[in-house]
């Protein structure tokens, strides 16, 4: 009997060990598909881009960001992994969208030099919202919040912040036959849409708390990496009023005509990085490192090219403008801009884009230490040597051209500017050709926009039949005509002449080595293909340069947001 046993037993164990086995597989599959059901990550169950708030946007786990850690220690801890986890609502910088990349660039850069000087390897995760990006860093699976984060009480119970990036106030935004939005209190019957899990939820149920007979709601939405989405459903509804950081709305304002900004309903508020409680030495890092890449990039200076060299940052004044420097599909355009980023990375040097308001002269800009050279169009004269600058050879040559409406007679020669009124940019070169036409005896009416009217709000103008005429660069108004059909090309004036970029006469090392460049750059096959690309224009180029340009941008260190009003407003001096 004992024999018996003994042969029966290692089978009922090999048995049971089997079922076991078998259970704990079903288990585990059982499982893995619940969590793949409850974490989505590809994509949105809703057609739209903009998901109301009943609708649970997928959340890419850190995992699938080759993040396969989890890690609540401090900096030690961090630097054991040889890795540093970033988390924003963008990603990678690859994976930014066009409108968002403006806010998120600068992030991402200072992020990615911390992590060189930490001699880690940066890392980058998507958050749909900021609050599951808090949620993300106290779970371990993200090490700091590199984004636009507003500093907030009930946010400052859960994470620290780093030092302040940037303060800003809340706004409201409403489309063009949207409600009243000049004071909070003219609210009535009205939706406010604010960013979802962001800390402007706080503010629209303040305000819904403060006009309880307003009859006021709120719904949460998804609106990052789809802003335009956003201005367009507020022109659908029109009792819709997003609430809005300001610099958000003023960057939206600058190239969306369809929508309006109103009164501010928040005092301004810090935006900061954010980390765990427990990372004090990481934190104390951050600030350090922050505080001196904030201040000392903010700093004017007028240096020479041993000091730019030394920076390791060489600052472009300019425009936005089709042929100068504007953001499309997430890319950063322009032939200026293109031609300054060839001359930057051949000296190893990072370019720094300044975008001037409208309303301001570059070279007063550059006089001021804002920048280092300067470009946009901008016609070679001696007139600049009298105020200590000078201009480098040229970048493009390029004949002046008069446009006009398709409702007015067409000037196709220079008699036929008799009795017309020239439109033209404020400081630029083409006031003085249009005075050497009256001296010629041409009885042509000049008159000089306001410095805020940009040349494409000229062009607009002059399609909508509000002012006459103007005089542009030809490349510049051919593409204008390709975009708006009412506009029509008329004589040329003149020669073709030299534009080049402008430099400091004191900086004649800066000088020296951008002429080198251009000299040898211009005999290029890629000169050529740039060239032809922006001056000859194709039917893809059209669609860029129609989607093209978001004003008010300073990429390094911060980003000013600047005013560009409504031509109903320019006009009537409201």
């Amino acid at each position: 009997m004992g024999s018996a046993n003994s042969a029966v037993r290692p089978t009922c164990w090999a048995v049971i060990f089997l079922s076991i086995l078998v259970l704990a597989i079903a288990a585990c599959s059982k499982e893995g598909k619940e969590s793949d059901l409850a974490s989505p990550a590809g994509i949105a169950t809703s057609q739209e881009n903009i998901q109301p708030e009943n609708v649970t946007p997928p959340v890419i786990p850190a995992k699938e960001q080759q993040v396969n850690y989890i890690e609540t220690g401090d900096l030690r801890e961090i630097k054991k992994h040889g890795t540093i986890r970033f988390v924003n609502l963008t990603g990678a910088s690859e994976n930014m969208l066009p409108r968002d990349s403006v806010v998120s660039l600068r992030h991402f850069e200072l992020a990615n030099k911390l992590a060189d000087k930490l001699k880690l390897e940066a890392k980058w995760i998507k958050a749909e919202t900021p609050d599951d990006a808090i949620k993300m860093l106290l779970a371990g699976e993200a090490d700091i919040i590199a984004y636009d984060l507003t500093v907030t009480d009930s946010r400052e119970e859960q994470i620290d912040f780093s030092v302040p990036i940037r303060q800003a106030r809340r706004q409201l935004v409403t489309g063009a036959s949207g409600p009243d939005i000049t004071e909070p209190s003219k609210l009535n019957n009205v939706e406010l849409i604010v960013p979802k899990g962001s800390a402007n939820v706080e503010t629209a149920q303040q305000l819904i708390a403060e006009f309880p007979d307003a009859n006021l709601s709120m719904r949460e939405y998804k609106i990052h990496g789809n802003r335009d989405g956003l201005v367009d459903k507020m022109n659908e509804e029109n009792n819709w009023v997003a609430v809005l950081e300001d610099y958000s709305a003023q960057d939206l304002r600058n190239y969306r005509d369809d929508l309006r900004l109103g009164a501010y309903v928040s005092e301004p508020q810090n935006i900061a990085w954010g980390m765990r409680k427990t990372s004090r030495r990481l934190q104390s890092t951050v600030d350090n490192f922050l505080t001196r890449n904030l201040v000392k990039a903010q700093e004017e200076r007028i240096t020479d090219w041993k000091g730019i060299k030394k920076s390791g940052v060489i600052r472009l004044l300019t425009y936005n403008g089709p042929t100068t420097y504007f953001l499309w599909k997430g890319l950063l355009m322009g032939f200026d801009y293109d031609l300054a980023k060839a001359f930057a990375d051949k000296h190893k040097l990072q370019l720094q884009v300044i975008v001037v308001p409208y309303e301001e002269n570059l070279a007063d800009w550059l006089r001021a230490g804002r920048g280092d050279f300067a470009g946009a169009e901008m016609n070679i004269t001696s007139a600049v040597e009298k105020q200590g600058m000078v201009f480098t050879k040229p970048v493009v040559e390029s004949t002046e051209q008069v446009v006009s409406g398709r409702g007015t007679p067409p000037i196709k020669q220079i008699q036929d500017l008799n009795g017309r009124k020239l439109t033209l940019r404020a400081y630029s070169s083409f006031i003085e050709t249009a005075k050497t036409l009256q001296n010629a005896g041409i009885d042509v009416d000049i008159r000089v926009a306001p410095p805020d009217i940009s040349q494409s709000q000229i062009f607009s103008m002059i399609a909508e039949g509000l002012v006459d005429a103007t005089i542009a660069h030809s490349g510049r108004a051919k593409i204008e005509a390709s975009v708006q059909p009412n506009l029509v090309l008329g004589t040329v004036l003149g020669d073709p002449t030299p534009e080049g970029w402008l430099v400091l006469r004191q900086n004649w090392h800066l000088l020296q080595n951008l002429n080198k460049f251009l000299t040898s750059y211009r005999k290029t096959d890629k000169y050529k293909k740039q060239y032809a690309a922006y001056f000859e224009p194709n039917k893809r180029f059209m669609q860029r340069v129609s989607t093209r340009v978001i004003p008010g941008k300073t990429y390094l260190p911060t980003m000013t947001w600047l005013k560009n009003p409504p031509l109903n407003t320019i006009l009537t001096g409201a």
